[in-house]
């Protein structure tokens, strides 16, 4: 990299990526030196390498495969429902080569809206880790994936934070409000899969369905024992989600 024009003075030269993590350098340039040269370091995490996989053991070409959380050592979503890697995409023989993982218990994903989710894959990975032979399988969820445009939904809105996703507030009238959650409540599960370390992206598309389905939530409340809730999906008004 090059930067041209600079006028004397010090300066703090910075890496900026989503991905890995800031590397910073400091730069003093004068009349007498107007020149200067720095070194960038970035940590270029880990890397993992395998399959996607239907349940009947054959590849799927075209799927995505990411980090869906990040635990750095307290049991808490370091990434707040985004995914914590660069996303790659499966070949025509389902391999995959995912670079760029940060160092911590990560939960691997390989999925599409339109097609469904593996389970998330739990690894422990150390700063320069390779991993080789993992295998992502993506069950058929084409009929609840294609669903979820029918319509129907439970009534909140959400906020993504390290222990999930919590009511944000509710739509009066609406299933979520009518089975007594409250905002500020946290939710663990939707329908037996835990939420602490899934996308909102997939979180949502869960959420929604044809209206009279039902889905299952587990919930929190502050220090209170978690409880369940079945909820039927009702028509979202005005279009929401």
């Amino acid at each position: 990299f090059r930067f041209d024009g600079l006028q004397p003075g010090r300066y703090r030269v910075r890496t900026l990526s989503r991905w890995i993590p800031a590397a910073t350098a400091d730069l003093f340039l004068t009349d007498e030196a107007p020149v200067g040269r720095v070194e960038l370091v970035v940590a270029t995490g880990s890397s993992l390498e395998g399959r996607v996989l239907d349940p009947g053991g054959r590849p799927l070409a075209d799927v995505v495969v990411f980090v869906a959380g990040l635990d750095t050592g307290d049991g808490l979503s370091a990434t707040a429902g985004r995914p914590a890697s660069r996303p790659t995409r499966s070949d025509a023989e389902g391999r995959f080569l995912l670079r760029q993982i940060p160092a911590g218990r990560v939960h691997v994903q390989a999925g599409r809206d339109d097609r469904g989710y593996s389970v998330p894959t739990a690894l422990d990975l150390a700063e320069g880790d390779r991993i080789e032979g993992l295998a992502l399988v993506v069950p058929d969820e084409r009929e609840a994936m294609a669903a979820a445009n029918e319509g129907g939904g439970i009534g909140v809105h959400l906020e993504f934070g390290r222990e999930g996703p919590s009511v944000e507030s509710l739509l009066d009238g609406m299933p979520a409000a009518a089975a007594g959650l409250l905002p500020g409540d946290v939710i663990e599960e939707i329908d037996g899969r835990p939420t602490r370390f899934m996308t909102s992206d997939e979180f949502l598309l869960r959420c929604k369905g044809r209206p009279g389905t039902s889905v299952r939530i587990r919930a929190r409340r502050g220090v209170e024992p978690a409880f369940d809730r079945e909820l039927l999906r009702a028509p979202l008004p005005g279009g929401r989600r």
